[in-house]
């Protein structure tokens, strides 16, 4: 018996499918790292507002 090996991330780029696909995941990748890096962002505006404001009624 014969396998072939193939990394998880491995797509035929040759073909309209595959390109389509590569392109399909890159933009869902951008989308979702503009997405995380925006929450991460307000995340820690928040954060360092409320110890402004503790700090500020102690």
């Amino acid at each position: 018996m014969h396998f072939e090996f193939q990394t998880p991330m491995h797509y035929e780029f040759q073909t309209m499918g595959g390109r389509h696909l590569v392109y399909a995941y890159a933009a869902v990748f951008l989308i979702q790292g503009g997405y995380i890096a925006w929450v991460a962002k307000e995340w820690f505006k928040t954060k360092s507002f409320s110890a402004k404001k503790i700090n500020e009624v102690s």
